[in-house]
């Protein structure tokens, strides 16, 4: 879904728009019919614009869908992977005891000597 609303001219378009995107791509069976993809290109489009982060933003008074992350470079998408990354880590327990919440320990996440050697 998000390659079709990245591929809209210009990063705007209608659903109708981004439904004919989603048609012609190659992952979408022949046999599937229009209501089903309008289905689900609408369910698509209001959950990618209700992200934390999201990349479309609906214009109710044009009808427009506009694509948010067009000047986004892939580095970009990376560093916010990253941070993400790094807090879901600091968050969980990385010791394999899934029911205990305590924070881990920078000696378990990064012994001595490891990360000095991998950069």
């Amino acid at each position: 879904m998000r390659d079709a609303v990245s591929r809209l001219p210009c990063g705007l378009g209608t659903r109708a728009d981004v439904v004919t995107l989603v048609r012609d791509s190659q992952y979408v069976a022949d046999n599937v019919t229009d209501a089903q993809v309008n289905s689900v290109v609408s369910g698509a489009l209001d959950r990618l614009h209700s992200e934390k982060d999201p990349c479309v933003r609906y214009d109710s008074s044009q009808r427009l869908w506009t694509y948010l992350h067009k000047r986004r470079r892939p580095q970009d998408f990376y560093c916010r992977t990253s941070r993400l990354r790094a807090r879901l880590l600091s968050e969980c327990c990385c010791r394999g005891d899934l029911t205990s919440h305590s924070q881990p320990q920078a000696s378990t996440l990064f012994p001595r000597g490891k990360a000095a050697s991998t950069r």
